[in-house]
């Protein structure tokens, strides 16, 4: 079963660094921290506190940028931020409008914290990020069948859109796992552990599959997604797999 990785990037503002994680593991980290002018404190307190005012402000905005462009290479990232409640409120109206939408969370951080502290909170609000999306996507996917919309639920209704190449996201329970066949002439695909002789569309030779990896296979190959989903006591009762379907 294909799963599509989905890396996201850590922005600590008040540290000065962002640590990059992908599949739930630490990437790569970049330094902001630079060298700050040093100005003599007595005779220039309101001097310092502007220097340092604006070495601040010059920071986030250095931040914001790096920010920014990672987000525009790998619109697929997802951002989490970690710092005092103003200065969030700030850095964040610093960011362009599509990394304001990349922002999944805010978490707290203490900078004693080591790599693997920042790893073990970064993990845990991933994957509660990934239980709320998938549990909108399966009720999004029941509400839509109820209703006669382009959605189906079950093997069979499911294997009739993947076979005719209309759907749009492939739904179904990471535990799903059975038996099927496919033609290796007009890549039909068939379920059942009773392997036909022949392709029963175009009589060509047939093999046997793993029929959730045929289908993700199927709906891959005509630009459609998949969604696994940790396994869904509603979604079982119909197969544990259902789909939603394009705009035709």
């Amino acid at each position: 079963m294909l799963i599509t990785p989905m890396p996201w990037c850590c922005l600590t503002p008040k540290p000065r660094a962002s640590y990059e994680v992908v599949l739930g593991e630490l990437l790569t980290e970049t330094d902001f921290r630079g060298e700050a002018a040093e100005l003599p404190i007595q005779g220039g307190q309101l001097r310092y506190r502007r220097q340092v005012r604006d070495d601040t402000q010059r920071h986030y905005e250095e931040v914001a940028a790096y920010v920014a462009a990672y987000g525009t290479e790998r619109p697929e990232t997802h951002l989490i931020l970690s710092g005092k409640d103003e200065i969030l409120a700030h850095f964040r109206q610093l960011l362009p409008s599509h990394a304001q939408r990349q922002i999944i969370d805010t978490v707290f951080w203490d900078q004693r914290d080591t790599r693997d502290r920042i790893l073990h909170v970064a993990r845990e609000t991933l994957e509660q990020h990934e239980r709320i999306e998938e549990q909108e996507t399966v009720r999004l996917l029941f509400d839509s069948a109820a209703r006669g919309g382009l959605a189906v639920l079950g093997l069979s209704d499911t294997l009739v859109a993947v076979n005719a190449g209309v759907v749009h996201k492939l739904v179904m329970n990471s535990d799903v796992q059975r038996l099927g066949w496919r033609c290796q002439d007009c890549d039909y695909i068939g379920s059942g552990e009773q392997i036909p002789p022949q392709c029963t569309v175009c009589n060509g030779p047939v093999m046997a599959v793993e029929l959730g990896e045929a289908m993700v296979t199927e709906v891959l190959r005509h630009d459609g997604f998949v969604e696994p989903v940790a396994p869904d006591a509603h979604l079982a009762t119909h197969d544990g797999i259902g789909a939603l379907l394009r705009h035709l």
